[in-house]
């Protein structure tokens, strides 16, 4: 049996929230990107990734009543590369996946809102598949 994973650090002990679940066609070019952005890693706690172990592409703003059709939906500013404990973190722990942007509001742009990636840096995610540091 295997160590249980540490929590990410914007994980800070919510209250857990249902997860809302909805299928989406995810381009296999802009998954791969989304993989490449993160070097193979979790963007939220940094383990190694592979289709062996698990990688998930998570939504960082809701799909839900119809965002699956939002042209934005599948942009790499919207995407994230994680684990599956992670993501399921996520899920559970809506308010402190929001704070640390692995969630975005339905009405924001997810190009503005920063997220904290495992090693404490705050980016931006860009549409061409790059990070670009973000200073408040």
């Amino acid at each position: 049996m295997t160590a249980p994973r540490p929590r990410p650090g914007w994980l800070t002990g919510s209250t857990p929230e249902a997860p809302g679940r909805a299928s989406t066609d995810i381009p296999p070019m802009i998954r791969e990107a989304v993989y490449i952005r993160a070097a193979g890693r979790c963007e939220s706690c940094g383990h190694l990734v592979s289709v062996e172990t698990g990688r998930h592409v998570h939504h960082r703003r809701p799909r839900g009543m119809g965002g699956s059709r939002d042209t934005a939906t599948n942009r790499l500013s919207n995407l994230l590369c994680l684990c599956p404990s992670c993501h399921q973190l996520v899920e559970r722990h809506r308010t402190d996946a929001l704070n640390a942007g692995f969630l975005v509001r339905k009405a924001a742009d997810p190009a503005r809102v920063a997220v904290e990636l495992w090693e404490g840096r705050r980016v931006l995610l860009a549409d061409d598949g790059t990070y670009i540091d973000y200073e408040e």
